[in-house]
């Protein structure tokens, strides 16, 4: 597989099948992971991660106050915005952040919901 010289192409820096597959299991593995967060509402962590490099595309919607979640991005290539190596040595290289969440006692898990 030749290399793409054109930056907006979604395949840009990409010379391998193997480098293709390994993008997409780390865009599985990011979805599956905002999917968890999404269930045992995690909203804090989830908006994180989809913001992590730039990723909000790879949200996974709440859909019920069950856990309930539907992927916004559904495709096989050009999911992640970077290679999956850059990725991962960006995050594992990045400083510990502390985040502290409040909510008012009877604020129902599902108020986030509202907002759509």
């Amino acid at each position: 597989m030749a290399e793409t010289s054109d930056p907006s192409d979604p395949l840009f820096g990409i010379d391998s099948p193997s480098e293709l597959l390994q993008n997409l299991l780390l865009q599985c593995a990011i979805q599956t992971q905002l999917s968890y967060y999404n269930e045992f509402k995690n909203e804090c962590r989830a908006h994180w991660l989809e913001s992590f490099l730039g990723h909000e595309h790879l949200q996974v919607e709440r859909v019920s106050d069950y856990g309930g979640g539907r992927q916004k991005y559904k495709g096989i290539t050009g999911g992640l915005r970077c290679r999956w190596d850059v990725y991962l040595r960006t995050m594992l290289g990045a400083e510990t952040e502390t985040f502290e969440v409040r909510y008012k006692i009877g604020t129902a898990d599902t108020a986030s919901m509202l907002d759509k």
